[in-house]
């Protein structure tokens, strides 16, 4: 039983690596572009970059806490109307 905890631990930290990993390297990868395309404007490659790392981790935090309450805000309906009484004689 140890060993099947272990493994499907594994494979759960391994998922969240993964999708860290790609979430890093896109981040990554779109702010030094940011960056060059901002220096090609004349402005300087570190406002180009910042602006748009703190531009894709805000989208991803702000989709995030929209998932977690929409996810909320349904157990809380879900709760509501599974503990009202059916009514047996009306049509639906």
């Amino acid at each position: 039983m140890r060993a099947v905890k272990s493994i499907i631990s594994v494979g759960v930290l391994d998922k969240i690596a993964t999708n860290f990993i790609n979430l890093a390297s896109k981040t990554i990868t779109y702010a030094v572009v940011q960056g060059l395309q901002n220096m090609a404007k004349g402005g300087r490659f570190e406002h180009g970059f910042l602006t748009s790392i703190m531009g894709k981790l805000g989208g991803k935090l702000r989709s995030t806490v929209a998932a977690a309450t929409s996810s909320a805000i349904g157990g809380v309906f879900n709760a509501i109307s599974g503990s009202l009484p059916v009514c047996s004689t009306c049509n639906p």
